[in-house]
């Protein structure tokens, strides 16, 4: 178990891979700068979003950062979408990386709804 409580949630880790997902990718991408640096920066968004609000006290603290984390995972989707029709990913990029973001959304939103439970 590891000692930051967020490393050990599903939608973390899926995060994470997703991350990697695109950091792999955009490295390859040539001459669309723009394009991989607002994707890699609203990927690690996701991530550091989860971090963040794990580490805050109050429900509504925590429910705040996940919904950013959900936003930038929101954001992934017209950036990847973007890439698409622009050749800059293949089709099975593109729909492995919105079943990733789909998954982490659906977590995402559970985790919100779990917070509603808990006295603030």
């Amino acid at each position: 178990m590891s000692q930051f409580a967020f490393e050990n949630l599903d939608v973390y880790k899926r995060a994470l891979s997703f991350s990697k997902k695109i950091l792999t990718i955009t490295k390859e991408v040539k001459g669309q700068y723009s394009w991989c640096d607002q994707l890699n920066r609203a990927a690690t968004s996701i991530t550091l979003n989860l971090a963040e609000g794990s580490g805050r006290w109050h429900a509504k603290d925590k429910a705040n950062f996940y919904f950013i984390s959900r936003g930038s995972a929101f954001e992934c989707v017209p950036l990847i979408e973007l890439g698409f029709e622009l050749g800059l990913i293949v089709e099975i990029q593109k729909t492995e990386l919105r079943d990733d973001l789909q998954a982490v959304c659906q977590m995402l939103t559970k985790l919100i709804q779990s917070l509603k439970r808990e006295p603030d």
